[in-house]
């Protein structure tokens, strides 16, 4: 017997009312997608992640930096990534009670749960790229590395690295704090 997928619009994936500690969701090309919970490590990454832009941006005024946000990558494709990072010319005018944001961020970060699978976050990968996303960074803490995806080039990252990016000048992130 054939498994049916049953597809909804973006319309009602946007009426979905998520709980406090309930599932969370995307949208996946009209599929909906229950993602994993987030762990203590995952938050914490992605909180060192999102200081290290607030502390940046504090000084260089060059953009705006937003966690667990909807955006439309497509018609009927929504992720919520853990972090991203919009310049300011992407995002001016945009009105930000809008959701899903309808502009494509500069950058997201993901951090990787054990639990999925590389097929899912290679589709991701793939799905963030075709929409233009410059910088996609990958965290694996049960691995202790990560990889960053720019310009269809992979470069891996251990904890002795930085993360480094090329539009935003003077910005380096030391991974061994993500992994501590």
């Amino acid at each position: 017997m054939l498994a049916v997928k049953t597809l909804i619009s973006e319309a009602e994936y946007m009426a979905i009312e998520e709980e406090d500690g309930g599932p969370r969701y995307e949208l996946d090309e009209g599929e909906l997608v229950e993602m994993p919970s987030a762990t203590f490590d995952h938050n914490d990454i992605r909180g060192e992640v999102e200081l290290a832009f607030r502390l940046y941006l504090r000084e260089h005024k060059l953009g705006q930096v937003v966690s667990e946000t909807d955006f439309r990558l497509w018609t009927n494709l929504i992720r919520r990534p853990d972090l991203m990072f919009f310049l300011n010319a992407t995002i001016a005018g945009v009105d930000r009670a809008e959701l899903p944001v309808p502009v494509i961020p500069e950058f997201v970060l993901e951090v990787i749960s054990p639990s999925e699978s590389s097929a899912a976050v290679e589709r991701k990968l793939r799905q963030y790229e075709r929409a233009g996303v410059r910088t996609v960074f990958l965290v694996y803490p049960s691995l202790k590395s990560a990889v960053v995806c720019e310009g269809g080039q992979r470069r891996e990252l251990d904890e002795q690295d930085s993360l480094e990016i090329a539009y935003l000048p003077g910005f380096s992130l030391p991974l061994s704090p993500l992994f501590a």
